[in-house]
């Protein structure tokens, strides 16, 4: 989990999957929606977290239980944390 460069079974290693990430909020910021839900795994939130933040963030201060929703925004240029581990 702390190798960002390491690939199980030719799966998606954490960078892979911060670069997926991040062409999808990329996309988000060109959409004209004023709000756009989507649905994710924990892993999907917490990478783009850090995306969000700009550093990595350690997950065990900051945890995101199944079932619960992280709030973001993207206004004047920039992306916000709104929420986290909000119950739904």
């Amino acid at each position: 989990r702390r190798n960002y460069d390491f690939t199980r079974y030719g799966g998606e290693n954490n960078n892979m999957l911060a670069r997926r990430v991040a062409r999808f909020l990329k996309m988000l910021e060109d959409d004209p929606a004023d709000c756009v839900i989507a649905f994710a795994h924990a892993g999907v939130l917490q990478c783009a977290l850090d995306l969000v933040m700009g550093c990595k963030i350690d997950r065990s201060h900051l945890r995101c239980p199944n079932g619960s929703a992280a709030a973001f925004r993207y206004e004047n240029g920039r992306w916000s944390l709104e929420g986290w581990g909000l119950g739904l």
